[in-house]
């Protein structure tokens, strides 16, 4: 009894087993192309799966690339059963050896067999031959299609074609025959296998639209597609017995999931061959009934002509919808009487509308005319007035302004106005008194000064109190030109335009003005000539607010990091390359950062100083009007590294590195931070006599492998990364700062753009970061590098890190060893003087207090981080 439990556990367990499989819903067409005299498989011919149009059937294909899953979309090429490998591909695109098919040419598909049902997806699939010269039989081969049914397609999973043994049973098409190839004879247009009957099952007749399509420019430039015909396809032998057309003005923003189209059995008619269905025609907004209305066609399927009609009965309704899961329609009828609105629902039985529902509004009762407050009453043509530009030029200059506004009382009674207030010593006069129906003048006259800038505009504010304690603002703007201004005068004396006067400066602003004084654009102009415009420039058209912007060119300015890095304070210049041709552009110096406009035409920016240089390209199209751009000048080819901000000149020390001991396992408690690393180094020498010492720094020690072999680096290293008394071990490098070399642990500063944590976390888990810890601040994160072998692999991850989209800022530590606080050596030395007289009674204190100096000297408090 105990033999048999046991036999019967393992038959369950493999019969589960065998039930599962990774390609459900995956389908296969297998097809025999040969010629008209041989019935042998032509080779290498290059064939993909195909719609009913010809359009090449398309999958998603999920792979990964540099540690990241990307997507793409892969045409369903046809594969050799015979050639291909055992195993050669993953889902969607399946390409691997299926022993029980035979010597075909195979496809695989995704089908969802719940679409067969629905005439408006049952798929429609062709064999398309491309046009080639075969190179292993020499022959040349035209392009054809042929049509491939369905109905002969293998089901991949529960058909025994992924076992490498032979069958018991043959394996069967979803037709449920046994399984035969698709035959096909090149430069015929016809199979074997398309005289037979389709799947009784599904329909025979399928459905395809066509659509007219249109971009929507106010919308974005958005797509739109609307319902221009119909195709009626026969799935025996994938041709069109008829064409329906049907200009349909409905806009459907896609023809993948369309609402405009339906397809049912409208009268239950139980016809299996055949569904019917419907195209929305027209649509519009009932803003009286506030509802959403349409007009529909419906196309029922003859079975006897084999041929769609369209129905007069029920395409002649409007608002009329056919409900699938309860098999019905229903239409919406809308009335409008003199006391209510009213909506009547019916519901079709036996060709007879039925009232089922009915739902009334009635029109509110007559209110009396509401009384509204003096505030409520008051209309005006503008409470925001600007006046024409004037010129105010001249010591102690000013201008007399005089402008007014008109108020309407729009209401039945008199308005009082209680106080006139303008935190200006310009004033504004109105009457107190407001008449009904009636404009009133507000007046306004002010005085306008000379100022010390080249163009402003100045303001100025009206308050009026009312008697319901409401108050009214206006105001009124008056452009100015005053000193240090470059005038051109028409000949009747009005102003054509004004550039204020910098010094020292090559883009000076303009304002020009039309003949009656207003502005019309203003904008920046190169050495004071207006056909030089530079900047984004802004156009006011005449007698209306109405603002046109044009951009010329854009600012652009730069500034060198790190002078001593670029030996001294040496001067910086700069090329722009346009069309070719490297030009020197016009240079504007602003406290050491130079100002120049770059255009569409502009392709590349370089800065150079001696042998140092920084160049770079710009995408014109994405960028603001002003850039700001900072960097370090380079070497010829030297390496770069993006730490915070800016790309940094780095470069590191082959087979050099720095051995930091961890302080929580102390191998001897007397001794100092350099003297446990130098006894670390002594200890590694005894196994390899070739390992050189290395000083970092005063304090800092580490070793040079470059007389090991390869070998025996890689040995060495798997043995510091497994020695616990070693906090971790960095491959020396320098950076900017003066070149100096130091070294890094394994903690990584990272600042986002916006706060997307776990974006981070995850990009930073596939490149070896780990520990993943919140700082001050809802965007800045600590990552902890896994390795404690700290070299190009870190090095590489954290450029990695930087690149991602993301991040706008990265640091790691590095440490640079800082001179020894002077107060604290005083400090030991006068210490160890007062102790001379008592160091025969306690001996040992002068080098207990030599090793506490140096603790203190290399403690983290005297250290400094980056």
């Amino acid at each position: 009894m105990r033999v048999l439990l046991i036999i019967a556990f393992f038959f369950f367990h493999f019969q589960s087993f065998a039930q599962q499989c990774g390609y459900d819903h995956y389908y296969l067409f297998a097809v025999n192309v040969h010629g008209p005299l041989s019935e042998t498989k032509i080779p290498n011919l290059k064939m993909y799966l195909t719609d009913e149009k010809g359009t090449a059937c398309r999958a998603e294909v999920i792979f990964m690339e540099d540690r990241q899953w990307k997507h793409r979309m892969d045409t369903l090429f046809f594969w050799d059963n015979y050639s291909i490998r055992k195993n050669d591909g993953s889902r969607p695109l399946i390409r691997r050896k299926f022993y029980n098919l035979g010597d075909y040419y195979l496809v695989a598909f995704r089908l969802e067999t719940n679409d067969l049902k629905d005439p408006l997806k049952y798929p429609v699939y062709q064999l398309k031959i491309e046009a080639d010269i075969n190179k292993l039989t020499g022959q040349s081969y035209p392009e054809q299609f042929f049509h491939l049914p369905l109905a002969k397609s293998i089901r991949i999973c529960n058909n025994g074609i992924l076992d490498d043994f032979r069958l018991v049973t043959p394996v069967q098409t979803l037709d449920k025959k046994d399984f035969k190839p698709i035959d096909i004879i090149l430069g015929s247009h016809e199979s074997t296998v398309l005289a037979e009957d389709p799947m009784s099952q599904y329909p025979q007749f399928v459905v395809r639209f066509e659509y007219a399509k249109s971009i929507n420019a106010v919308a974005y430039n958005r797509e739109e597609f609307k319902v221009k015909a119909a195709s009626i396809y026969d799935t025996r032998d994938g041709k069109v017995c008829q064409q329906i057309n049907i200009p349909s003005s409905v806009i459907s923003e896609s023809i993948t999931s369309n609402r405009l189209v339906q397809s049912g059995d409208f009268y239950q008619r139980e016809i299996k061959e055949a569904l019917d269905f419907s195209v929305i025609m027209e649509e519009w907004r009932d803003t009286i009934f506030n509802a959403h209305r349409k007009k529909t066609n419906f196309y029922l399927f003859n079975p006897k002509t084999k041929q769609y009609a369209l129905d007069s009965f029920l395409s002649r309704e409007t608002d009329l919808t056919y409900y699938p899961p309860l098999k019905k329609f229903r239409r919406l009828e809308y009335l409008l009487t003199e006391k209510s609105k009213i909506i009547n629902e019916y519901e079709l039985v036996k060709k007879q509308w039925k009232l089922i529902d009915r739902r009334e509004e009635f029109f509110p009762a007559f209110k009396p005319k509401v009384k509204y407050p003096p505030g409520a009453c008051l209309i005006f043509a503008e409470k925001y007035h600007r006046l024409p530009v004037k010129v105010v030029n001249g010591i102690n200059a000013t201008v007399a302004v005089r402008d007014s506004f008109r108020i309407y009382n729009n209401c039945d009674d008199t308005i009082q106005i209680l106080s006139v207030k303008s935190p200006n010593r310009d004033f504004f006069q109105i009457s107190q008194t407001l008449l009904p129906h009636q404009y009133t003048t507000l007046v306004f006259e002010g005085v306008v000064r000379n100022s010390s800038f080249d163009f402003i505009t100045n303001s100025f504010y009206c308050y009026l109190g009312l008697a319901d304690n409401t108050t009214l603002g206006f105001s009124i703007d008056i452009p100015t030109v005053s000193n240090n201004s470059k005038l051109a005068y028409r000949a009747d004396s009005t102003l054509i335009y004004s550039i204020a006067q910098r010094p020292h400066s090559r883009f000076s602003k303009a304002t020009f003005t039309y003949p009656d004084g207003n502005i019309r654009a203003i904008g920046y102009l190169q050495d004071g000539d207006t056909a030089l415009k530079v900047g984004k420039w802004q156009y006011y058209q005449n007698g209306e607010w109405k603002l046109t912007e044009i951009v010329y060119s854009k600012e652009l300015t730069l500034s060198v990091l790190n002078e001593a890095y670029s030996y001294g304070k040496r001067p910086v210049y700069f090329k722009v390359l346009e069309n070719g041709v490297w030009k020197q552009p016009v240079l504007q110096n602003d406290n050491g950062a130079q100002t120049f406009y770059i255009t569409a035409a502009t392709d590349s920016i370089l800065a150079y100083a001696d042998s140092l240089s920084y160049s770079f390209r710009l995408p014109y199209q994405g960028l603001p009007d002003n850039i700001q751009k900072q960097f370090y000048l380079l070497k010829p080819g030297e390496r770069t590294l993006k730490i915070g901000y800016y790309l940094m000149p780095f470069s590191t020390i082959s087979h050099h590195y720095a051995i930091i001991p961890d302080n929580l396992i102390s191998r001897n408690p007397r001794q100092t931070t350099y003297q446990m690393t130098d006894s670390i180094i002594r200890h590694l020498q005894k196994q390899y006599p070739k390992l050189a010492h290395v000083y970092i720094s005063r304090n800092g020690r580490g070793i040079s492998m470059e007389s090991l072999s390869a070998d025996m680096r890689q040995k060495l290293l798997a043995q510091l990364k497994a020695d616990k008394g070693i906090a971790f071990v960095s491959q020396l490098f320098s950076i900017a700062v003066k070149g100096t070399m130091t070294y890094c642990d394994n903690r990584v500063y990272v600042e986002l753009k916006g706060n997307q944590p776990d974006s981070l976390k995850n990009a930073a888990l596939a490149l070896g970061f780990s520990n993943m810890q919140a700082d001050m601040g809802y965007n800045r994160y600590w990552l902890t590098y896994e390795s404690k072998i700290i070299d190009e692999g870190f090095f590489e991850a954290f450029k990695k890190l930087t690149e991602l989209p993301w991040v706008m800022s990265a640091h790691f530590n590095h440490y640079l060893e800082q001179e020894p606080d002077v107060g604290m050596i005083i400090q030991f030395f006068t210490v160890e003087r007062d102790l001379t007289a008592k160091k025969r009674r306690r001996k040992g204190t002068q080098r207990q207090l030599l090793r506490f100096a140096s603790d203190m000297i290399n403690s983290p408090k005297h250290s400094r981080q980056f």
